[in-house]
């Protein structure tokens, strides 16, 4: 919905995402969210007995991941089982930062799409783009 220009395709793209977020089917997901927060407590409470430190930024990016794609999808990514790692938040960052040139050429995701793994982290400019691919795969 990032990508609409016009009003008129907006309301229509949020009239099919409505019934997602009515209060019924938000007060269902209640159950999920208190896991994620719990766990994400869990991995703060790891790493505050270690004394390492901790990127909240991308800690929090992998609670609100886990429980858009548990949503979204009925399987969670498992963010918060993973390492917290900033190349998720980098490869989002760097998409939306170029949501106007995906707009004006929008044939690059389908040719992004056609490349092997290995090649998408040698894209110049691209780094991490494989953690989308992967997302897609899941």
């Amino acid at each position: 919905m990032g990508f609409t220009v016009k009003h008129h395709h907006h309301r229509l793209r949020r009239e099919v995402l409505n019934p997602y977020f009515s209060k019924a089917n938000v007060l269902r997901l209640e159950d999920r969210i208190k896991q994620c927060v719990n766990r994400l407590c869990e991995r703060l409470d790891e790493y505050r007995v270690s004394q390492k430190p901790v990127n909240l930024t991308v800690a929090y990016l992998a609670l609100s991941t886990d429980v858009i794609t548990a949503y979204s999808f009925r399987k969670s990514l498992d963010m918060l089982e993973k390492p917290f790692s900033s190349q998720w938040k980098d490869t989002i960052t760097l998409l939306m930062q170029n949501t106007s040139f995906i707009n004006q050429f929008s044939w690059l995701p389908r040719l992004v799409n056609t490349l092997p793994a290995f090649l998408l982290n040698r894209l110049p400019g691209l780094p991490g783009l494989s953690a989308f691919n992967d997302l897609k795969k899941v």
